[in-house]
């Protein structure tokens, strides 16, 4: 019966991700989906190797940049091949059927653990994540990783126990494929080395197919980060992918002191990520006793992933999206404690006596209500949303009024401007859909705006209030060049009469 279900919960999830996906990409972190959604315009626009992605702040230069393997934005260049044209809710729609194909290699990892039961639930409570929900419709990378994830660990599970090649092929791919998409996926070897010493023991260590395996999976990622420092070594551009250049995700010392930085993951954990009542069973599936070595691997693996959160504090610090790692394993305790929860026995004596399917209803029927209060306003963004929907109206209209080749100076804020080769602010630029370069307000000087126009810049982008708290920059470009267009956030000048 689960198992025919769980296609109901897969439903869900894919229409859950439907919400908004025509929207342009002035949501929540829309700095990460522009990065992302140019990269893919440059490979449907400059050629499709996958080897070479291009980001739009590249200056003169060829655009080559530092990045972690762009799989997912090349697979939504092909879909751009395929349909004819750009369109930005392919991106969405690619994010949201990995979210949804997500749910049933976690449904059939929690079943092994803890029966069938808990599986359909672990599902849920994973489509019911308001952090989910919102980024496995973003266009980003992570929905694609998080299923690479959880096929890896449960591929490698059926392999220790049925053994075959296809499973170890499977989860060698799998794994193989989610560390290329995002590097810190390397926390994965923990659960794999704890399902290996479950199975072989000390034997892990001497294995040949083990050492195979881990040959697999780390040689490609390898290849392709040694690839990329070679990128950046041409152009300079990166996204901080290895330290030193770039933003820096790892944060000083100090920040693994400070109890803001763990009361903010505390908020998230019991917010954004799994609402308070999703929050509460994954610490009570969490808790509850063993029967069986198996049992423990979400612990194993949430260990992993606290390793992986001091490690990378910064980035779990500014950047919610940092925590979906997290997710598995906590809907799969939290799968466990809601199967444990609506056993008949605890019913009894309440006025859900002998009605566990309605107790099933309500307890996530609950969750579902605090999901969409916690998810709401990630699509919204408040006054961030209306800021970059001017800036989104600014860019159609360089688009409409600009030369396609025309090179364009922006300036907006950068959170990250002292970091040495920092990845620049892509926004302003992936809207007009041109190439150029991005400037913070504090190094948006007349000196430096004259430099680039002498570079080729022959326009700039601009926020209203920006240039109005840089009254010597205002004055520059008020009695030297022509006003192009404006609305009610941001301004176009050309430089040059």
């Amino acid at each position: 019966m689960y198992s025919r279900w769980i296609w109901a919960v897969v439903v869900l999830n894919f229409g859950l991700h439907l919400v908004e996906v025509s929207q342009p990409l002035v949501d929540s972190q829309n700095w990460r989906q522009t990065d992302t959604a140019a990269i893919a315009r440059n490979f449907y626009e400059e050629g499709m190797n996958v080897l070479y992605p291009k980001v739009d702040w590249r200056g003169r230069t060829k655009g080559y940049v530092e990045s972690e393997f762009p799989l997912y934005p090349w697979l939504v260049a092909l879909l751009y091949k395929l349909s004819g044209g750009v369109w930005e809710g392919w991106g969405r729609l690619l994010s949201g059927l990995f979210s949804a194909l997500t749910v049933v290699p976690l449904f059939l990892l929690c079943s092994e653990l803890y029966g069938r039961r808990a599986g359909l639930f672990s599902a849920l409570v994973f489509t019911l994540s308001p952090l989910e929900t919102f980024y496995g419709r973003a266009f980003m990378p992570e929905a694609m990783m998080l299923f690479c994830s959880v096929l890896g660990v449960l591929a490698f599970l059926k392999w220790t126990e049925e053994g075959g090649p296809g499973w170890f092929v499977c989860s060698a791919l799998s794994t193989s494929l989610a560390i290329l998409i995002k590097l810190p996926a390397l926390y994965l070897g923990v659960p794999l080395l704890f399902l290996s010493y479950v199975k072989f023991g000390r034997r892990t260590w001497t294995s040949p197919k083990l050492w195979l395996f881990a040959f697999l999976v780390l040689v490609p990622p390898l290849l392709w980060y040694v690839h990329a420092h070679r990128l950046f070594l041409v152009t300079h551009l990166t996204f901080g992918i290895l330290p030193p250049y770039g933003y820096s995700k790892f944060g000083t010392l100090g920040l693994r002191f400070d109890p803001n930085f763990y009361a903010t993951l505390v908020e998230r954990f019991f917010g954004v990520l799994l609402t308070p009542l999703g929050g509460v069973l994954a610490i009570v599936g969490l808790l509850l006793p063993e029967s069986s070595n198996l049992g423990r691997l979400p612990r194993w693996w949430l260990l992993a992933l606290g390793i992986y959160i001091l490690v990378a504090a910064e980035g779990n610090r500014s950047l919610d999206y940092y925590q979906l790692p997290l997710l598995p394993p906590c809907a799969i305790s939290a799968g466990r404690a809601a199967d444990r929860l609506l056993r008949r026995d605890l019913l009894e004596g309440t006025a859900l006596k002998g009605r566990v399917g309605l107790a099933g209803v309500l307890l996530f029927c609950v969750m579902g209500f605090m999901s969409y209060a916690y998810s709401y306003p990630l699509y919204t963004a408040g006054f961030y949303h209306d800021y970059f929907r001017a800036g989104y109206e600014i860019g159609k209209e360089v688009q409409r009024r600009t030369p396609p080749d025309a090179l364009v100076a922006t300036i907006d804020l950068d959170e990250n401007r002292r970091a040495p080769y920092r990845a620049q602010n892509p926004v302003l630029l992936y809207y007009s859909s041109r190439k150029g370069w991005h400037l913070t307000p504090d190094e948006a000087t007349p000196e430096r705006v004259e430099e680039l126009r002498r570079m080729g810049a022959r326009y700039l982008i601009a926020p209203i209030g920006e240039l109005l708290r840089h009254p010597k920059l205002w004055r520059h470009l008020k009695e030297r060049y022509p006003l192009l267009a404006r609305n009610g956030q941001f301004m176009v000048v050309q430089l040059f009469r």
